[in-house]
């Protein structure tokens, strides 16, 4: 393509922006804008969110445990978070919107460079993008020493990278919209 519209220009930059590229191109874009096995993202709800049981989970639609900091509106504070401590855990008005936040976070946040790097490689080595092999490279995203080995135990205890393969159908959410709108 030689040339896109304005709108498409704005939507691109908008885009680039909100994942947090400092180098401006499409293809640091797509290195970054890329899928999150459904293996994983199981996993690490089913941790973070007590199998959906825990009051984040409940009160807030959290089921990341993704902390927000200082005074935010949009954050439970943890009963057991110490007074000298400005972390809450952020909520979310649907699940749906707990799940976007958690994609867009490992898709941006600079503590999972190694996770999107390895996925990157996997695609382009024509690999399966494994939870399993995924869940390596996420570290950071807890205090725990064992992370890791927690997500990747859960993955493979619950067969869980058997729905790494699915596909949306989507015609079954055109029904749903379309049932949702009559």
């Amino acid at each position: 393509i030689d040339f896109i519209s304005r709108s498409d220009a704005k939507w691109l930059l908008s885009k680039m922006k909100e994942y947090k590229l400092k180098e401006y191109s499409i293809e640091k874009l797509l290195q970054k804008v890329d899928k999150i096995p459904v293996s994983l993202a199981l996993a690490q709800a089913a941790i973070e969110s007590g199998w959906g049981t825990s009051r984040f989970a409940i009160e807030g639609n959290a089921l990341f445990g993704q902390y927000v900091w200082g005074n935010d509106e949009n954050g439970i504070v943890p009963i057991e978070r110490k007074n000298n401590e400005v972390f809450s855990i952020r909520a979310f008005s649907s699940l749906r919107e707990s799940v976007a936040s958690y994609m867009l976070n490992l898709n941006s946040n600079h503590h999972y460079n190694e996770f999107r790097n390895n996925r990157f490689i996997l695609k382009n080595t024509e690999q399966k993008i494994s939870g399993i092999h995924l869940a390596e490279f996420l570290k950071n995203y807890s205090i725990e020493d064992n992370y890791p080995s927690k997500v990747i135990g859960i993955i493979k205890t619950n067969n869980l990278e058997d729905l790494d393969d699915m596909k949306i159908d989507k015609r079954i959410i055109a029904a749903n919209i379309l049932s949702d709108v009559i």
